[in-house]
C-alpha cells in the first residue's frame, strides 16, 4: 500500500487525509477545546475535500465500533511496544516515563489509515459525475430506479453505498423522484442536507441561498452553519452537519442562508413557475429585471448587462422560451422603459430610456 489516497479516493490529496484523520484524533481526545472545535469546522470550509475525505474516515471509523475500544488498546496487558529509539535523558527500560499526551493522536492516525485502506477496498463504491451545459436539460436513471431531472448549469456527484444512496449537489438545480427502499436518499450541498426515503422535491442551490421544495411525500433538512464545529453520527444518514432541522410535507418549502431557515406553503402556481424549465420555457411572474437577467444566464450564452441600476427593480412578467435567444431579445424589448442596445450579436446593454 503506497498511500491512503490509493485506497480512499482518487480525488482527495493524500495531506488532506492525514490532516482529516489528525482533526479525528483530536475531536476524540480530552485535549479538545472549543478553540479547536472552532478550527475544525473553518478548516472544513476551506475545501469540499476536506468535508469529504472527513466524512470518509468517520465512516470507517462508525462502520468497525472501534472508538472506545482503541482507547485503552496501548495500555493493555497483552500489547507489546516495538522498541524505539529513546532521546537523549529520557528515561530507559524499568524506569518511570512519562508518556505525552500526542502520543494517542499518532496512533489513532495509524490505525485510521490501517483501517479505512482495509474497508474501503472491500466497500468503496465509485462516484459517478454528472453536468449539464447552459441550455442543457437532462434526465437521470439511477441504480435503484430513482430518476433526476437536472437543469441547465448544473453539477452533481453520485454515490451509492450498502448504507445510503447519496447526491451531491455541487450547483444548480435538480428534480429528483426517489424510489423507496430501506436506504435513506441524502442531497448533500454547502449549505444544507436533504434526506428521504421515497419521495419526490427540487432542491436548487444559489451562491447564498438553498431552496427545497416537496412535490410529494416527506423530506428532513438540516442547515449546516459555516461555523458548526461538528455534526453528530447517524446510524442511517452518516455524518449529519451541526445546524436546525426541520420536516416537509407535500406543498412546503424551505429556504436557507447563512443566518436563517424559513419555512413556507408553495401555491400550485409558484411551483408550476420553478418548473417551467422542465417544458421547454422559462416563466416569471412580477419578478425583478435583475433577477430574470440571472436566471436565464443557464439557457444563453448571451451577455446581457443592465447598465442603470434602478432598472434591476423593473417588475417582469413574462414566459421565454429557453433555447430561444431572439425570443429572450425579444421579450426585453417589449419592456416599457428599457432600452436594448446590441453592442454586438453576444452582448446586449439595457438602459433606461431617460437616461439616453
Amino acid at each position: 500500500m503506497s498511500s491512503l489516497r490509493d485506497w480512499i479516493s482518487e480525488n482527495i490529496p493524500e495531506v488532506i487525509l492525514e490532516d482529516a484523520a489528525s482533526w479525528m484524533a483530536l475531536l476524540d481526545s480530552e485535549r479538545c477545546h472549543a478553540v479547536d472545535r472552532l478550527g475544525f469546522a473553518r478548516w472544513l470550509d476551506e475545501d469540499p475535500r476536506h468535508r469529504w475525505a472527513f466524512e470518509e474516515l468517520s465512516e470507517v471509523w462508525a462502520k468497525l465500533r472501534m472508538l472506545n475500544d482503541l482507547r485503552p488498546a496501548p495500555e493493555h496487558p497483552k500489547v507489546r511496544r516495538m522498541p524505539t529509539a529513546r532521546l537523549p535523558g529520557e528515561p530507559g527500560p524499568g524506569r518511570a516515563a512519562h508518556r505525552p499526551r500526542a502520543d494517542w493522536s499518532a496512533l489513532a492516525v495509524s490505525l485510521i489509515v490501517v483501517l479505512a485502506a482495509i474497508v474501503h477496498v472491500l466497500t468503496k463504491a465509485p462516484t459517478q459525475a454528472y453536468t449539464t451545459r447552459a441550455g442543457e436539460i437532462q434526465e437521470l436513471r439511477l441504480a435503484d430506479g430513482s430518476t433526476l431531472e437536472l437543469n441547465a448549469l448544473t453539477s452533481l456527484e453520485v454515490r451509492y453505498t450498502a448504507r445510503q444512496r447519496e447526491v451531491r449537489l455541487l450547483r444548480g438545480e435538480a428534480v429528483f423522484h426517489v424510489a423507496q427502499e430501506s436506504r435513506p436518499f441524502i442531497v448533500v450541498t454547502d449549505r444544507g442536507t436533504v434526506a428521504a426515503l421515497g419521495t419526490s422535491f427540487v432542491v436548487e442551490t444559489m451562491p447564498s441561498l438553498l431552496e427545497v421544495v416537496v412535490i410529494d411525500g416527506t423530506v428532513s433538512v438540516t442547515s449546516s452553519g459555516r461555523d458548526a464545529p461538528l455534526g453528530e453520527y447517524d446510524a442511517r444518514a452518516g455524518w449529519l452537519p451541526a445546524g436546525s432541522s426541520t420536516l416537509l410535507d407535500a406543498g412546503e418549502a424551505v429556504r436557507l442562508s447563512s443566518e436563517t431557515m424559513q419555512v413556507a406553503a408553495t401555491a400550485g402556481g409558484d411551483l408550476d413557475r420553478m418548473l417551467s424549465w422542465r417544458r421547454g420555457v422559462v416563466r416569471f411572474d412580477d419578478q425583478p429585471l435583475g433577477s430574470v437577467v440571472n436566471e436565464m444566464r443557464r439557457y444563453t450564452d448571451l451577455n446581457v448587462h443592465i447598465a442603470d441600476t434602478p432598472l434591476a427593480s423593473l417588475r417582469v412578467t413574462a414566459e421565454i422560451p429557453a433555447d430561444d435567444p431572439a425570443a429572450y431579445i425579444a421579450s426585453l424589448e417589449r419592456l416599457e422603459g428599457v432600452v436594448v442596445d446590441r453592442a454586438d450579436s453576444a452582448w446586449i446593454v439595457l438602459r433606461a430610456e431617460t437616461a439616453r
